[in-house]
């Protein structure tokens, strides 16, 4: 029977006929970011793993027992860095419904049997999944209100939805890069229609703090990425600064952390993937506090033989230390050397931003391509043209990634 009209149609997961596999490795991935957060007991008889202490640091704001504040709290002094920041993509990292999505009120793609369409009704967004038969005729249909959007919109969109009290992702993607709708990442291999759960560790890179409890949907303490998630949390700060010789001990700076390795972990929380994550016995992502290492806290492992580690959705980290720039810069070369994670620049001034970053170490040995022959190429004379060229992602259709191993010569195209 259609029961398209109603937002409270049933999903039909019974119907579909899941293997009892998947729903195994649904278990367990929800097991994995229930012990992501908590301890983890060791076997009958036997002493949990030992706990190792984490590293001290001077940053007072590293302590487990400072408070966050907010971005708000930290706008009132930071004003013109708030406002630059809204238009960066971390900045418009989630978002309530309707979001950035694009206008559509219909069928915006097919999948097999199964027809998805993007509704306007009542002020919501609607997401549908129909299964018709031969003559076209709707048997099935679910349908689900989109609650939050993922995305800034510059890669593509994922959406949201509420079910009985938790948070799943919709089948419906948008990807931007080549402006089309279609299966979200992994559905193409397994399609889960509206029962993948959104856990913890799903959002930890895409929304700023949450507060979860059993038979409710998280609470989100500001939807984007904050400020604090690379500052650290604020009211020490926020209460009284305490600059000394030009630093303040109360806040994490990440252009100050010594070691480098301390500053990278900032930028790793979120950009070093590997082919797997799992958190220290005893603690979470959640528990990293900038200016301590990331690897205190989680450990990030390369299978051996994983086709596409590097060549990963989020795979930034993991090519640069493949770059012979990384490599001869005795580690010194790092994320924000390149990336202001305050602003993008602006379209116009895009090339010219990036080749000053490359200048500061190429200044006097530039490129080895004549400039006539360099301009005929690329009028714009862009290095990242050639040198941080744009190459498909291994683990999501549609989409594409800059290349961070920096390679001297432009790879052939795929």
């Amino acid at each position: 029977m259609d029961q398209s009209g109603s937002l409270d149609s049933r999903s039909k997961v019974g119907r579909y006929g899941i293997p009892s596999a998947l729903a195994l490795l649904i278990a367990a991935i929800v097991l994995w970011d229930q012990t992501a957060r908590r301890p983890v007991p060791g076997p009958t008889g036997m002493p949990a793993p030992a706990v190792a202490p984490i590293p001290s640091s001077p940053y007072r704001n590293t302590q487990p027992g400072v408070a966050y504040v907010g971005d708000e709290v930290c706008a009132r002094c930071h004003a013109e860095i708030a406002r630059g920041y809204r238009g960066h993509p971390m900045g418009r990292s989630m978002s309530e419904a309707p979001g950035p999505e694009p206008a559509a009120n219909g069928v915006v793609f097919t999948a097999g049997d199964l027809v998805y369409s993007v509704l306007q009704r009542g002020g919501k967004v609607v997401h549908r999944e129909e299964r018709r038969d031969a003559q076209g005729r709707t048997v099935e249909s679910t349908e689900r209100a989109v609650h939050y959007v993922l995305g800034s919109g510059r890669r593509g969109l994922a959406f949201l939805v509420e079910h009985d009290g938790g948070l799943y992702q919709s089948p419906i993607t948008w990807y931007a890069e080549t402006h089309r709708w279609g299966l979200a990442p992994l559905y193409e291999m397994q399609n889960l229609h509206f029962t993948r759960s959104i856990t913890p560790g799903c959002l930890f890179c895409h929304s700023n703090r949450i507060d979860v409890a059993p038979g409710r949907p998280p609470v989100f303490h500001g939807l984007t990425i904050g400020c604090e998630q690379c500052h650290g949390p604020g009211a020490l700060h926020a209460r009284r600064p305490e600059p000394v010789d030009g630093r303040d001990w109360t806040i994490v700076n990440p252009a100050d952390l010594e070691p480098r390795s301390l500053r990278e972990s900032v930028c790793e929380q979120c950009h070093l993937q590997g082919s797997s994550r799992r958190p220290q016995p005893g603690r979470s992502a959640f528990d990293f506090r900038p200016g301590l290492p990331f690897d205190a806290f989680m450990v990030v492992s390369w299978a051996r033989g994983d086709p596409i580690a590097t060549i990963r959705a989020v795979g930034h980290v993991e090519q640069m230390r493949q770059s012979t720039c990384y490599r001869e810069s005795g580690g010194e070369l790092g994320c924000i050397s390149c990336h202001d994670p305050h602003q993008l620049p602006a379209p116009e001034e895009r090339v010219a931003y990036y080749q000053g970053r490359c200048q500061e170490c190429h200044a006097e040995r530039g490129c080895s391509l004549p400039r006539p022959e360099r301009r005929a190429q690329q009028p714009d004379d862009d290095c990242t043209a050639c040198h941080m060229p744009r190459s498909p992602a291994g683990d999501i259709a549609h989409t594409a990634i800059t290349v961070h191993t920096i390679p001297r010569h432009r790879p052939m195209q795929r």
